[in-house]
Formats: structure tokens, C-alpha cells, sequence
């Protein structure tokens, strides 16, 4: 309190406006109305900051945030129909919607609404929605159901029948964590719609899960690299699979995973020694694809618009994927746009130690530059920092205990083991050490509803990533208070990424094509304004006569398109050429 209240001296004493409203810091003034008038010409707003003052209270914009009219993938649109009636009416069977009511789930949010009933109708579908939209149940849920309708087509005798080491429905993730996540949605719905389901992850021991895979399995839960061993090893087959699940699409693709998915999905799909023709086989598998951000490689394996010789090249290296033909896309509303209940503000560093801001955001939760926001989930919320490089997640775990913060790591070169320990106890025990510091690793697909609060230490390369990180936090239902904030550090080499980012949040515009080149910006560029072009010069009037040395104007200057080296007439009134 007593640092906070020298700020605020410090402040006054230089002469900077300082705005306190029933003794609360609300931020900088605004800016004046000529500078304003010229930043607004200009898609580059210069950061200011008030001379004298390090703290990141100081350092920090206003908080800004997307239109309140603008799309949010992770709302349900409101309707009079009861939650039983709201889930019904998509094609659900009544232990399902019954299940999904009692667990809280009042009505499907968007993008469950318009995947749920193709993928029923047994069409391969890839869907597109941001993060904290319901993506896993939207295909969990028909998934679940048309297993449960195909045990109805069965005699008794078929289902006494059935095969060990053969599951009915395959769920791709690409990490260890997702996959655990996955499984855990799978078992929680199985309550009500009775299904067995086993996990294949990387890094688990591999006797138990083939003993695991050595009896009747509906669903497994995977990663590619080890259901590939698996299956190499005798241990599952897949001639069974009737729906086949590739989550997390765009990460799967960043990773380098299409040899894996090629070589489990292509049996699924055609004939065998027909991969390359597309020749499909009978009771081929339903596929159903899903992804936050549509990637350039997500498009083309979707658009199949790779140049020839890209796809030579893939398949001389093994790695194109065939995905079965027409298959339906479907994108959400909300799709590469910040969600509107997030609240966002930019600290600019200049010559500011980051170490320094870094404690003063994070002590307290969150206390600091986005405190202004009064956003906060609990007392005690959780907090993630993102940062760049491992290197630099060593150094803001350093900086953060010096300043007694306890803090758990993730990122790549940790364990798996020991990821995930760090992990549960992010989650379950938030209130003995609720600070995360990890890499763009635990951005993908992990879903933490207590995330209150998500601070890049390291200002992302590309607004992928951006948004990807943001999606952390503000996830669930706005009437139980889900918002969330975001704390971005800019040093000077972001501030064209960010002052990009910022803008587009404000219009209420996809992020995925903004650029960290200011030429980008510039007249002409990819995403400036187009150049004007260069008027045309006024064509002579009069009367077109053609001989047979060209043609000629009569009463005005004219010729065969050679230069003229006679003097023109100075009569105005015409004369043609001397």
C-alpha cells in the first residue's frame, strides 16, 4: 500500500494527470485529443508512459477488449426451451441430455449445435471454433450416441461375440495432456451412457495399457506415436473403428505428426494397396476433425490446394494425409477473434527491467497492471505466464521465487511425468501455488476454467499464438463470472504485432492474418492500403482517319506512333502538323 501511495506522489510530483477515483488507481488519463487525432490515422500508436514511474501500473495502456455485440463461440444462444428439450432437440438420446442437464450444461453452445447433427447422420465433418467454444463435446457426444445405436442393431449373440484389442471409436490428441483431459470428459459422460474406454498416452507403462487393450474397448484416447506402437506390436487392431477423431488439428500438423495419422487413418479409410488412389472400403470410418485456428497447413490439407510439387514431396516423405472426399466444414462464429468478456492491457517495458514488471503483475494473483479490470474469478485465481524459450521460463521462475511467489513449470524439457504432476497440482491445489510459468506447450487445448489470469512474459511471434494463450482464461459459462484478463509485456520489437492485435480486438476482427513487419503495413503492402494508381492521360478528340502509313486525327495531332520532329502549330484552332 505504501509503494502503491509513493506511485501515486511520484505521479503528481511530475506533473502527470493521475486518475483516482475513491482512492482506486484507475490508469493514465486519456490521451489528448490532437495526438489522438494522429494516432488514429495510423494503424502504429506510440506507447507512453509517465516519466519517473517503473511500475507496471504506470507502464500499462488502458485495458481494452472486443465489441459486446460481437461473436462468442463459447456462449449458448439463449432460448425459451427447457435444458432436457435444448439438448433433445439435436438428436440426443434422453440419457444423454438428462446428463448433460444435471451436470449444469443448460443448452449447446454454437458450434455444438451445428456439428452435432451431421455428425449423427454419420458425415465426416471438420470443425473450426476458438478455444473454450465445447469443441471435445461436440463430437464426444454423437460420437458416444451412434455407438450406442449401432449395440441396438446387435443380437445378443453379436455383442457375446465381439473381439478383444478392437475398439469402436479412435480420439487423437497431441500431447500427453490433452489425451488425459480427453479421457476424463469420456468418463465422466460414460456415467450416463454406458461405454468402456481406455487411454493410450506416451509416457504411461506400455504392459498395463496392453493390458488394458486385451479385452472389449469402444474408445480409446490416444497420442500417434504410441497407439502406432501398439498396433504395429499386435497388441490393437483397427478394423472396427467406426469414427475416427483427429483433435487439435492445427497442432497435430505444427508437431509433425502426419506420417503417424496417415499410417492409422488410411487402413480405417480405403482399400488396402489403394491409398494412393482413395479407393474406399467397405464400412469405411466416419472422420471428424477439429482445431482452433484454420493454419495455413490445416487449409490445405482440408482444400487439398498443395502445389504438385508440394505433394510430391509429401508423398516421397510419407507424410500426406487422405482425407475422405466431401467432407462438410463447418466454422464458428467466434473463429480467430478474441473472446468479448476478456479483458486485455499492454505493458510497455522500454528500458524497464522485465524481471521488475513481471513480479509487480503477478504478486498478489494478478495485482498490477490488469487489477484495474476487476475481473477476478476468487480470491485466490489462477495465474499462467507464457513466455517464449525455456531459458526464459528459468529466469522468470528464478525472478518470481526471489520475489516469493511460488510457482509450478511446464514446458518441453521437463518429464512427462513430472509435467503432469505439475500440472494436477496447478489445477487441484491453486490455492497453495497458483502461478504457472510454462512455454506455448500448455497452450493448446488444456482446459483450466479457474485461469483468471494469463501473462506473457514473452510477447508471442504471431497472433496464432496470441490467441491461443488468451484462450486460457475466459473459458465457461458468463453467468457463472467467467472472465478473464491478459497481461502482455511489449517490448520494442512487438509493438507493430501489438498495436496490430489491439486494433483488430477493438474492430471486433480475426487476428490469424496481422504480421510483425511494419512494411506489411505500408501503402502497397499486404495489409496496407492499395497504391493508388496513376491517372490516365486524357486521349486526343476528333475524327479517326486510317490510310495506309497509319492513322491520322483529323484536327489534332496524330501519326504513325513515331515522335514527330516538326515544330507544332501555335494556333490553337487546329492546323494539324506543319
Amino acid at each position: 500500500m505504501l509503494a502503491t501511495s509513493a506511485r501515486f506522489a511520484r505521479g503528481l510530483q511530475v506533473g502527470v494527470g493521475v486518475r483516482v477515483v475513491g482512492g482506486k488507481y484507475l490508469g493514465r488519463p486519456s490521451t489528448p485529443m490532437a495526438t489522438l487525432s494522429n494516432s488514429l490515422s495510423s494503424p502504429f500508436r506510440l506507447f507512453s508512459s509517465i516519466p519517473g514511474d517503473n511500475s507496471a501500473e504506470a507502464k500499462s495502456r488502458r485495458p481494452f477488449s472486443g465489441p459486446k455485440s460481437g461473436p462468442d463461440d463459447s456462449q449458448p444462444k439463449g432460448s425459451i426451451l427447457t435444458e432436457r428439450q435444448e439438448w433433445g432437440k439435436l438428436g440426443l438420446m434422453d440419457e444423454l441430455s438428462s446428463g448433460l442437464s444435471s451436470a449444469g450444461l443448460s443448452s449447446p453452445t454454437p458450434i455444438q449445435s451445428m456439428s452435432v447433427p451431421s455428425q449423427l447422420a454419420g458425415d465426416s465433418v471438420a470443425f473450426a471454433a476458438a478455444t473454450g467454444s465445447g469443441k471435445t463435446l461436440a463430437y464426444l457426444l454423437p460420437l458416444m450416441q451412434r455407438l450406442k445405436n449401432d449395440e441396438l442393431l446387435m443380437s445378443e449373440e453379436q455383442m457375446q461375440a465381439r473381439k478383444v484389442k478392437r475398439p469402436r471409436a479412435l480420439i487423437m490428441a497431441p500431447t500427453r495432456e490433452l489425451a488425459t483431459q480427453i479421457l476424463g470428459v469420456v468418463k465422466d459422460l460414460t456415467h450416463f451412457c454406458k461405454l468402456s474406454s481406455v487411454g493410450i498416452i506416451g509416457g504411461d507403462d506400455n504392459g498395463k495399457q496392453k493390458r488394458a487393450l486385451d479385452r472389449v474397448v469402444d474408445i480409446v484416447v490416444c497420442t500417434p506415436g504410441r497407439l502406432l506402437k501398439h498396433r504395429d506390436a499386435g497388441n490393437v487392431f483397427l478394423g472396427s473403428v467406426s469414427t475416427f477423431v483427429i483433435d487439435e488439428t492445427d497442432t497435430m500438423l505444427e508437431a509433425g505428426f502426419q506420417d503417424d495419422i496417415a499410417a492409422l487413418l488410411h487402413p480405417c479409410l480405403y482399400e488396402k494397396g489403394n491409398f494412393d488412389l482413395g479407393v474406399k472400403k467397405s464400412g469405411a470410418c466416419q472422420v471428424v476433425l477439429t482445431t482452433a485456428t484454420m493454419t495455413p497447413a490445416v487449409r490445405r490439407l482440408l482444400a487439398d490446394e498443395a502445389s504438385s510439387k508440394q505433394k510430391q514431396k509429401n508423398m516421397d516423405s510419407g507424410a500426406q494425409i487422405k482425407l475422405p472426399p466431401n467432407m462438410r466444414m463447418i466454422e464458428g462464429a467466434g473463429l480467430h477473434r478474441a473472446v468479448p468478456r476478456l479483458r486485455q492491457v499492454f505493458v510497455d517495458v522500454g528500458p524497464t527491467d522485465k524481471i521488475s514488471l513481471l513480479s509487480d503483475i503477478v504478486h498478489g494473483g494478478g495485482r498490477g497492471a490488469a487489477q484495474s479490470t476487476g475481473d477476478k474469478l476468487s480470491d485466490e485465481p489462477l495465474t499462467m505466464v507464457f513466455c517464449n524459450t525455456v531459458a526464459s521460463c528459468r529466469a522468470a521462475e528464478h525472478a518470481l521465487a526471489e520475489a516469493g511467489i511460488d510457482t509450478l513449470c511446464y514446458h518441453g524439457e521437463l518429464n512427462s511425468v513430472l509435467r503432469g504432476e505439475n500440472l494436477r497440482a496447478f489445477m487441484e491445489n491453486g490455492s497453495d501455488c497458483n502461478v504457472l510459468v510454462c512455454t506455448d506447450m500448455a497452450a493448446r487445448g488444456l482446459d483450466i476454467p479457474s485461469v483468471d489470469h494469463v501473462v506473457m512474459f514473452d510477447f508471442p511471434l504471431n497472433p496464432i499464438d496470441y490467441l491461443h494463450r488468451a484462450g486460457r482464461t475466459a473459458r465457461g459459462l458468463d453467468d457463472v463470472g467467467a472472465k478473464g484478463r491478459v497481461t502482455a509485456l511489449v517490448a520494442k520489437r512487438d509493438k507493430v504485432l501489438a498495436t496490430a492485435i489491439e486494433k483488430a480486438v477493438q474492430n471486433g476482427e480475426p487476428l490469424d492474418a496481422l504480421s510483425g513487419r511494419k512494411s506489411d503495413y505500408d501503402v502497397g503492402g499486404r495489409l496496407g492500403k492499395a497504391k493508388a494508381k496513376p491517372a490516365r492521360r486524357p486521349k486526343p478528340t476528333g475524327e479517326k482517319i486510317r490510310g495506309s502509313r497509319g492513322a491520322f486525327l483529323k484536327g489534332g495531332a496524330g501519326g504513325s506512333g513515331k515522335k514527330s520532329k516538326t515544330r507544332r502549330s501555335n494556333n490553337r484552332s487546329g492546323g494539324g502538323i506543319r
